[in-house]
């Protein structure tokens, strides 16, 4: 027999906080990614570490732009786009 609880009720105020603010990320994010020609730009997350995007070659996104991938010299990182807290550069 499963337990179930009923729902928290700040717990949809917190979804929904969040969706609006990953998708206020995303809205910054799309242009620049896409961007042509592509101009250098820079993430940094809530870890405190920075990304810079210097080429194309250095990013990769899902199609919804939910998680970006970062390549750099032998590796990579993927950055969920609601551990984004600054996007930086033109």
């Amino acid at each position: 027999m499963a337990l179930t609880l009923p729902p928290h009720p700040l717990a949809l105020a917190i979804v929904s906080e969040r969706g609006e603010t990953t998708r206020m990320k995303i809205d910054e994010l799309k242009p620049r990614l896409e961007r042509s020609p592509f101009r250098p730009f820079s993430v940094r997350v809530s870890s405190g570490a920075t990304y810079a995007f210097t080429t194309e070659r250095d990013l990769a996104a899902t199609k919804d732009f939910r998680v970006i991938f970062f390549f750099g010299p032998s590796g990579y990182t993927i950055i969920d786009a609601e551990s984004i807290t600054e996007i930086s550069g033109p």
